[in-house]
């Protein structure tokens, strides 16, 4: 889990609204459709969906 954190920037103990942010920030700069890198994007939304969901179950 540790490394979609990272992926996205973030610590751990980030809250749902950093995260959603982070994801924003960085889809955007990646996103292939912008110029981005088509791996890095899909990295991003890879971790994005998986911290997502642990925050779900954890609340």
């Amino acid at each position: 889990m540790k490394k979609f954190y990272k992926t996205l920037g973030l610590d751990e103990n980030a809250t749902a609204d950093e995260v959603k942010n982070a994801f924003r920030e960085a889809a955007l700069k990646h996103h292939p459709d912008k110029g981005g890198d088509a791996e890095k994007f899909k990295a991003i939304n890879e971790a994005y969906n998986a911290i997502k969901d642990e925050m779900k179950f954890a609340a």
